[in-house]
């Protein structure tokens, strides 16, 4: 969702609180992620211990326990190096962006949330990034931040709109400083504009 101020000139785009059920989210997924890997474990165990392995093993039952096995170290490793980062708004003005987040210090920590502004002239980097498919309508800011937002995350990736959506573009490029690289689908949607105003004239 995209919110524009007409008192106080902001574009602001929200991404909602973060989906979670638990009150330490970290670790319960390594919980969770090592339960799998146990039980996966387990069920190989009393499969051998049952005598089966002395017929042909089932190649289909061997893969799906190993890929259940890795699944659940996958999430296990998530949660301990993931601090699960989450931005719940960003706001764009003249003056620089506003920021809202939450994330997970520690393993067994609850969910910590944070807000900070940024001077432009702190942004080190910023661009607009298109879908690198054809059919991949997203649009993204990439921006490298001083300060970083968490220990390690300077570099921030956020979500503009899901498809070609000209307002929303056009009002958030309004407040980015000068030097960011319109869109090839923006400035061609400009340029028809122009040439649609220039002919009804």
């Amino acid at each position: 969702m995209t919110r524009v101020d007409k008192v106080s000139p902001f574009v602001q785009l929200d991404y909602g609180p973060p989906g979670t059920l638990f009150k330490r989210p970290r670790l319960w997924r390594l919980t969770i992620g090592l339960s799998i890997a146990a039980g996966a474990a387990a069920i190989t165990w009393i499969t051998g211990l049952l005598g089966w392995q002395a017929a042909p093993p089932d190649m289909n039952l061997s893969l799906s326990l190993g890929f259940l096995s890795l699944g659940g170290i996958a999430i296990a490793m998530y949660a301990v190096v993931r601090d699960l980062l989450h931005v719940e708004w960003a706001r764009f003005s003249a003056d620089g962006l506003q920021i809202r987040w939450s994330y997970v210090p520690h393993l067994w920590d609850t969910r910590v949330a944070k807000e900070q502004q940024w001077a432009w002239r702190d942004v080190v980097h910023l661009e607009w990034r298109e879908g690198s498919l054809e059919y991949d309508l997203k649009q993204h800011l990439v921006l490298h931040l001083e300060p970083p937002l968490a220990v390690g995350r300077n570099r921030l990736k956020l979500l503009v709109c899901d498809d070609l959506n000209a307002g929303r573009c056009e009002a958030l490029m309004a407040q980015l400083p000068t030097g960011v690289v319109t869109p090839s689908w923006l400035a061609a949607t400009r340029s028809r504009r122009q040439d649609n105003a220039a002919y009804s004239t």
